[in-house]
């Protein structure tokens, strides 16, 4: 009888190009197991969604190596992700986080939310061209006054540094317009 090898782990960052995560996985000739242990065929759907995670994810800062995400509750975060928390809005959840300063945090997927960003160096960097950032339903809410002016805006941004990559962003459902003394911005 032959004494069968302990599991070798290979960490895939969530977000990889799918290809570049399968061809190291058969490269080593791994196979991708689920939650329970059951193997999971790479040319799958599951297989895709284990090694993606549409729900931002990030590096934490603090050198601990943890890969922290973030999901709405009742949804589950990628098994990449090493701290999983919940956020009815987890794209600003994923940005308030102090780990997240100076951190890239990639999303993918559809968020209805108002995005703040105020004094923090971070950037959003979407993981494929399905990224969608859309007002959440109700529309805008108030920001800022800015010289007798209210300001509602989809993404605001205030201090530090901010990049933002690969997002689709369409504030036509913030009202873009002027109304008096409130400016609506997508």
């Amino acid at each position: 009888m032959v004494a069968s090898e302990a599991p070798v782990e290979v960490t895939i960052q969530p977000g990889a190009e799918l290809a570049v995560a399968v061809d190291a996985l058969t490269g080593e000739n791994l196979v991708l197991v689920d939650e329970t242990g059951t193997e999971v065929p790479l040319a799958s759907n599951a297989a895709s969604q284990a090694l993606t995670s549409g729900d931002p994810w990030f590096l934490a800062n603090d050198g601990s190596g943890n890969v922290i995400g973030y999901t709405t509750p009742g949804e589950t975060c990628a098994p990449a992700v090493s701290i999983c928390k919940y956020d009815p809005n987890p794209v600003q959840a994923a940005i308030n986080d102090h780990l997240s300063d100076g951190q890239d945090i990639t999303i993918d997927g559809h968020y209805s939310e108002q995005i703040k960003i105020i004094n923090k160096n971070v950037n959003l960097i979407g993981a494929t061209s399905g990224v969608h950032l859309v007002p959440p339903t109700g529309g805008l809410s108030y920001i800022t006054t800015m010289d007798g002016t209210d300001l509602f805006g989809l993404i605001y941004i205030s201090g530090g540094t901010v990049n933002l990559y690969g997002l689709q962003i369409d504030g036509s459902d913030g009202h873009v317009s002027d109304h008096g003394s409130s400016i609506y911005a997508g």
